[in-house]
C-alpha cells in the first residue's frame, strides 16, 4: 500500500513537472489556410538548435519535433530563424482541424534545461463560410445566377417558339381543310338535291 502511494506521488510529480508553460500564446487559423507562429529567444541562444513540436511535454519535444533549424522544411511545416531580432517562426500551411492543439517552441541548451514557450493553436472550420463571404465567391455566385437565368430564359423562349410553331401549323392546316369542303359544295350544287329527289325503286 505504501509502495503504491509512493509510486503515485512520483508519477504525479513527474507528470506535472513535465509541463510548460506559465503563459501560452493563443493562435487562430482557418481551415485550408496557413498560420505563422513566432517563437522568441534570448541572445545566448542565437547559435543554438531551435525546434518545434506538438504537445506540451518538454522532455520528449526534441525527439518528437516536427521541424528544426537544421531541417527547415518538412511537408507543411517551415522554420525561419531571424537571428537579428531573436525570433524564429514556424509556418504551417494547408491547415486542417486536426492541427488544433498545443505546441512547444524549444531552444536546445548545451548545459542545463532547454528553453520552451507554449503555443495553443485553434483551427476554425470556416472554409465554406469564408468562401461564401469572399468577394470572389460573390462574383462567382452572381455569374452563376446570371447563367441560370439565361438558361431559364433560353428554355422559355424555345418552349414559346415551339408552341407558337405548333399553333400556327395547326391553324394553317385547319384553314386549308375548310375551303376544300366549301369548294366541293360549290362544284356540286345540285348533288344533295338530286340525292333527295332521286326515284325510289320498288
Amino acid at each position: 500500500m505504501c509502495f503504491s502511494s509512493i509510486r503515485l506521488i512520483v508519477y504525479r510529480v513527474v507528470f506535472l513537472s513535465d509541463r510548460c508553460c506559465d503563459t501560452v500564446n493563443n493562435i487562430q487559423g482557418n481551415e485550408d489556410g496557413s498560420v505563422t507562429i513566432s517563437c522568441p529567444y534570448d541572445s545566448q541562444s542565437v547559435n543554438k538548435l531551435k525546434f518545434f513540436c506538438r504537445g506540451n511535454r518538454p522532455s520528449t519535444c526534441l525527439q518528437q519535433a516536427v521541424i528544426t533549424s537544421s531541417n527547415t522544411q518538412d511537408g507543411r511545416f517551415r522554420l525561419s530563424d531571424d537571428r537579428k531580432s531573436g525570433i524564429f517562426t514556424v509556418t504551417i500551411s494547408s491547415l486542417t482541424l486536426k492541427d488544433s492543439g498545443s505546441y512547444l517552441c524549444g531552444v536546445q541548451r548545451n548545459s542545463g534545461f532547454d528553453v520552451f514557450s507554449a503555443v495553443d493553436l485553434e483551427v476554425k472550420g470556416e472554409r465554406l463560410q469564408g468562401l461564401f463571404d469572399s468577394p470572389s465567391h460573390l462574383q462567382q455566385r452572381g455569374a452563376l445566377r446570371l447563367m441560370c437565368l439565361r438558361k431559364s430564359s433560353h428554355f422559355i423562349l424555345n418552349l414559346f417558339y415551339s408552341l407558337s410553331v405548333a399553333f400556327i401549323s395547326s391553324s394553317v392546316l385547319a384553314f386549308r381543310r375548310a375551303p376544300r369542303s366549301a369548294a366541293d359544295t360549290d362544284n356540286h350544287p345540285g348533288q344533295s338535291l338530286q340525292d333527295q329527289t332521286s326515284p325510289v325503286e320498288w
